[in-house]
């Protein structure tokens, strides 16, 4: 396997353990900060991937899959206002108990609130309706946060698809180079 950075390595285990759970599909809709994630996701054959660059489009798209069959899509958009247009479809998951995966792509910690391009507070983003949040830690050389990024990924498959299934939120941290 060919490792880029830990940027790449960070999305591939977040992403396998959402496979090796079950997951078929990822909506993506693409951004410059998101481009680990994405690079991830149209690289595994595991993963059926659709491409939808308006971000609202893409959430109301991602929740038509996962009401198709009860599985839980995966939707990947950048940092910053990107983020925002997915709120609708995360309350509609919410409210007719439809499993998401949201995967949002952010600037690490250090940029925030520094007038960084699409730098907004997106812990927490979508309040009461995501049944699991959590910010994965920003890659590290060290094997203890890809077995942390492991973890954070199965505890929220597991928020999803556990009743009441609904929509799960994990904020994404990557810090350049992508």
């Amino acid at each position: 396997m060919n490792i880029p950075n830990l940027n790449w390595l960070t999305a591939h285990v977040l992403l396998s353990a959402f496979v090796q759970g079950g997951c078929k599909r990822v909506v993506i809709s693409p951004g410059s900060h998101s481009t680990p994630l994405a690079h991830v996701a149209v690289s595994m054959p595991e993963l059926q991937h659709y491409i939808v660059i308006d971000e609202r489009s893409a959430g109301y798209f991602a929740l038509g899959l996962s009401k198709s069959d009860n599985l839980p899509a995966i939707l990947i958009c950048t940092s910053g206002t990107a983020t925002a247009n997915y709120y609708p479809a995360i309350i509609e998951a919410a409210q007719s108990y439809t499993p998401l995966i949201v995967l949002t792509a952010d600037r690490p910690s250090h940029l925030q609130g520094t007038g960084a391009m699409q730098t907004i507070c997106q812990a927490n983003l979508y309040g009461n309706f995501a049944r699991f949040f959590s910010e994965v830690p920003l890659p590290k050389p060290e094997v203890e946060h890809y077995n942390n990024v492991q973890a954070l990924a199965s505890d929220a498959l597991l928020a999803a698809t556990c009743s009441p299934n609904g929509p799960v939120h994990l904020n994404v941290p990557f810090d350049e180079p992508l």
